[in-house]
């Protein structure tokens, strides 16, 4: 885990701050696009700000009610900090040997890779988000 690929914040009006930063900054975003969760029982809709060595996250959660009590569930703001590993499962088995522990029901497969939380409970209250690096 040796970089950090993207921040994240989530915004309860993703669309609107997305025109936002592309109109303010000029910044080149991926689009709006939506993501079921919990078997399409609630959704997040993610926007992706791609720069030379990194990323801006934004994030709007709709969450199911089995999540709605979650680290998940941080409100508007910062949400967590992404990490890079060329393997998720090495990774979660080093950590967890260290007593830090993911969210249920990480790991997942998303459009973007495989993902897991880590519980925030472990991390001193931060949420991080372990992505196995795409081009292993």
């Amino acid at each position: 885990m040796n970089k950090v690929p993207h921040v994240c914040f989530d915004l309860k009006d993703i669309e609107a701050v997305e025109r936002l930063l592309r109109g303010i900054f000029g910044f080149p975003a991926s689009g709006v696009a939506t993501m079921p969760l919990d078997g399409g029982k609630g959704s997040v809709k993610t926007a992706f700000f791609h720069f030379n060595h990194g990323c801006i996250e934004l994030a709007c959660h709709d969450f199911p009610d089995s999540w709605r009590d979650s680290p998940l569930n941080t409100g508007e703001g910062f949400h967590h900090i992404g990490f890079e590993t060329e393997s998720l499962e090495d990774t979660l088995r080093e950590l967890g040997a260290k007593g830090v522990r993911c969210l249920a029901p990480f790991p997942m497969v998303t459009p973007h890779g495989r993902i897991a939380f880590l519980d925030p409970a472990h991390t001193g209250g931060i949420l991080m988000e372990l992505r196995e690096k795409k081009d292993k």
